[in-house]
């Protein structure tokens, strides 16, 4: 298990991702974001990186 260094200060980037969708929901409603209109869709997957 790794524990890291709580007295240090650490800087993030955070990344989203907005990837346009052309479908139904697979598994759960809220699996699909709304976005404002964009490649004739209003729905997307949405993915964070830091």
């Amino acid at each position: 298990m790794t524990i890291l260094d709580r007295s240090g200060s650490r800087i993030v980037s955070i990344d989203f991702i907005v990837n346009p969708y052309h479908g139904e929901h697979y598994v759960d409603e809220g699996e699909l974001c709304s976005i404002a209109p964009k490649d004739g869709t209003t729905t997307c997957h949405r993915y964070c990186t830091a």
